[in-house]
Formats: C-alpha cells, sequence, structure tokens
C-alpha cells in the first residue's frame, strides 16, 4: 500500500508538464486565432480606398498632384493604425507554454516590419522593391501562421 502514494506522486510530478497548453491542440488553437486576427487585418487594409491619381502629365506642384500625396500621406497612416491594432491584437492572445518567447520575438519582427514601412517615403520609385515584413512572413510561416504569412500583395 506505501507504493502506490509513491507511484501516484511519481507519476504526478512525471506528468506535471503535460498540460493541453503544450499540446499540439494549444498550438494549433492559436494558430486559429493568430490567424483570424491576420484575416481581419488584411480585410481592413484591402477595404482601404485607392489614392485618387494625378492627371496624366502632371506636375509636382499641380492640384491633382498634391491631392495624390495628401491621399497617400491619409492611406499611409490609415494602414500604419490598422497595423498596429492588428499587432496588439495578436500579442494580446495568450501564447501556448513554451513558445512565449519565440512569438514575442516573431511580433518584435513584425513591428520593426511596420516601423519600416511608415519610414519608407511614399515617393521613392525604389519603395515597390522594398519589402520590411519578407522576415516576419517567412517566420510566421515557419510557426504555421497561414494568413499571417501570406503576401500581402497576393
Amino acid at each position: 500500500m506505501a507504493r502506490r502514494p509513491h507511484l501516484a506522486l511519481v507519476l504526478a510530478v512525471a506528468f506535471a508538464g503535460c498540460g493541453e497548453s503544450d499540446s499540439p491542440t494549444a498550438k494549433a488553437s492559436y494558430v486559429a486565432r493568430a490567424d483570424e486576427a491576420c484575416e481581419r487585418i488584411g480585410a481592413r487594409t484591402n477595404a482601404l480606398p485607392e489614392p485618387t491619381f494625378p492627371a496624366p502629365g502632371a506636375q509636382p506642384g499641380d492640384p491633382s498632384t498634391e491631392a495624390f500625396e495628401r491621399d497617400q500621406a491619409k492611406l499611409a497612416r490609415q494602414a500604419d493604425a490598422i497595423l498596429r491594432d492588428g499587432l496588439r491584437d495578436l500579442r494580446a492572445i495568450p501564447a501556448p507554454r513554451g513558445d512565449e518567447r519565440r512569438l514575442a520575438a516573431l511580433y518584435d519582427e513584425l513591428e520593426r516590419a511596420i516601423d519600416a514601412l511608415a519610414a519608407l517615403p511614399a515617393d521613392d520609385p525604389g519603395v515597390a522593391a522594398q519589402d520590411p515584413t519578407a522576415r516576419f512572413r517567412r517566420d510566421a510561416a515557419a510557426y504555421g501562421l497561414k494568413e499571417c504569412a501570406a503576401d500581402a500583395g497576393a
């Protein structure tokens, strides 16, 4: 009889770290919630209107060029706010036990990408070739986040 409580104690200690939050189910649940958040971010950014493009042949200082520049600046601010709200939503989802540091690093990378996007000049022709989100999207895909890893241009 004295061995049974001891065996129960050994089993309890051995399995103490095997809670649901470590399970594949916990990660799958996390991934589903994070991908839903990323889907909302994508829907909100895709709903932003296109800027009013300048008239053909318009020069700097023309009213249509100025309107385009104002539209671009406004859209950039709106997109930045959407991305930062989305980042807060992602950080608010409790990470599966053991993945906290990895996900914190992932979202730190996203924050750096948002900062880099905000710093890009809209009138620089090389901006289209830059992708500050590439590393985040790669790492998000490696974790299993499909929506978060999706190319916004796709």
